[in-house]
């Protein structure tokens, strides 16, 4: 047996055997602190609460590979005292230094597809070992690596959160929702501001030469600095439908620069960047193939779980009932929604149907849900469909083979009706809507699509600011928090 452990934000464990996940879980669902970044001292407790002999068995302790010195001392972020005490028998596997954290999310990439590395690869983040921050592969071998760090895409990204006073590492997604807010005066007079900085940004990351980070709390502070100035040059009040235009308009055009320079039309990407299902649809609409890492985060790339492959996400055994399958027709039949809290929990930062809110996709439901959750209405819900539904209402399924079960891809509707406009997004510049789907590969759900047309809303069961809840105590807190927001 191995333990696989992922440190920093979004703290997880994972026990596997023989290149097989056993069970997992992200801190933050076992804490309650959204994002946890501390040492994943409750998530390993669980593991060993349903597999005693692990402190025997484990003879590994795999880490993520964004650091290469494990004789650290001990910290909130990182206890090998902890290890040696619980897993006498394990030693930390040494790192290997022709392995950078980028190829772990290569490799985690490759292997979720049964390790398909064919085609152009990329992996872009905030950064990974000596800065790196874009990486790109053809056919499983490196072409390509930018260590131009004050370009980064991913930085860019969370450091536009901080402009706006928002939470770091947590509040990415809510971009997207105010991206589309933005007014056509602000679209129309930066256009050719954007295309510069799309030029400065793209040229940035594929001219820069190596460069060994020696000292990244001086780097960082500086590399905030230029996304600061850059942002308060776009909008000096802060509003926070510019900002959200300027990071997804530059995300979009350096990526397709890219995807175009290379020409390859068989498309994989990983790293955090790629959770952005806005920029996946436009790679997917260039594409002939093309697949998006549903772990795409640090949570997937371990070292030790890039040996592993997998068909599913439910890794976090807990406590739970079947799903009444008539109980649940007849609640979305009579208030609209119902909500599931079934077998094993889901691993990684989507809702898949154990842990879910299901709904019919009616734009007054998604606002009566949101309100009873606490939460701000700026993002759109997802659509879980049925697999007929999706080949026969959304553009581009033909092209994705597993991405598209996982809800990291939006796609293209063919048309748009009243009644499903709940679980779409409109992109305004190209007059479509999108939905971020999930194709339902479990019975009972399909029963319960089945009855409804073959789609509802999928969201997430969780009170706002709160992971999505674990167990049953997690569900009566949350149900205290949504009577305060009635």
């Amino acid at each position: 047996m191995r333990l696989l452990l992922t440190l920093g934000h979004n703290a997880s464990a994972i026990l596997e055997d023989n290149n097989a996940i056993i069970v997992g879980y992200e801190e933050e669902r076992l804490s309650g602190v959204k994002s946890d970044s501390s040492f994943p001292v409750l998530s390993i407790n669980k593991i060993l609460e349903y597999y005693p002999e692990a402190r025997i068995q484990v003879t590994e302790v795999c880490i993520s590979h964004w650091f290469w010195d494990f004789s650290l001392p001990e910290s909130k972020y990182y206890k090998p005292k902890y290890i040696a005490v619980n897993f006498p028998k394990a030693t930390i596997r040494e790192p290997n230094y022709y392995l950078t954290h980028h190829d772990l999310h290569a490799k985690s990439v490759w292997n979720f597809l049964d390790g398909d590395n064919s085609g152009l690869t990329i992996v872009a983040d905030g950064f990974g070992n000596n800065g790196e921050c874009l990486s790109i592969y053809i056919d499983g071998k490196l072409d390509y690596r930018s260590y131009g760090i004050y370009h980064s895409l991913g930085l860019m990204y969370q450091y536009a959160i901080g402009y706006l006073g928002m939470k770091e590492n947590q509040d990415e997604y809510k971009l997207l929702g105010y991206e589309q807010q933005v007014d056509k005066y602000f679209k129309v007079n930066y256009r050719d501001k954007l295309e510069e900085l799309i030029d400065v940004t793209y040229y940035g990351l594929m001219t820069k030469g190596s460069m060994q980070v020696e000292d990244m709390s001086v780097i960082l502070p500086a590399v905030r600095e230029r996304w600061y100035k850059i942002f308060n040059e776009y909008s000096p009040d802060m509003n926070r439908a510019s900002i959200a235009y300027v990071v997804q308009t530059v995300l979009e055009g350096v990526m397709m620069k890219l995807a175009r320079e290379y020409g390859i039309k068989n498309i994989k990407v990983s790293g955090g960047v790629f959770y952005n299902v806005k920029l996946n649809n436009a790679l997917l609409r260039f594409s002939d193939k093309f697949e998006a890492n549903p772990l795409a985060g640090d949570q997937g790339c371990a070292l030790g779980f890039t040996d592993v492959r997998y068909d599913n996400l439910f890794w976090g055994r807990r406590e739970s009932e079947p799903i009444d399958v008539y109980l649940a027709i007849s609640k979305i039949e009579n208030i609209g929604y119902t909500e599931i809290f079934t077998g094993w929990m889901e691993f990684g930062p989507r809702a898949l149907c154990n842990t879910t809110t299901l709904s019919l996709p009616r734009l007054n439901l998604v606002e009566e849900i949101n309100t009873i959750n606490g939460r701000d209405t700026v993002m759109p819900m997802a659509p879980v469909v049925t697999e007929n539904y999706a080949s026969e209402n959304f553009i581009g399924v033909e092209k994705v083979n597993k991405s598209k079960y996982f809800m990291v891809i939006a796609f293209d509707y063919i048309s748009m009706y009243d009644n499903i406009r709940g679980a779409a997004h409109y992109d305004s510049d190209r007059d479509v809507y999108t939905g971020r789907i999930q194709v339902s590969t479990s019975e009972k759900i399909n029963e319960i699509l089945e009855q409804f047309g073959g789609i509802l809303i999928n969201t997430s069961l969780n009170a706002h600011g709160q992971p999505i809840i674990y167990n049953n105590q997690d569900f009566a807190t949350m149900r205290r928090i949504q009577e305060s927001h009635k």
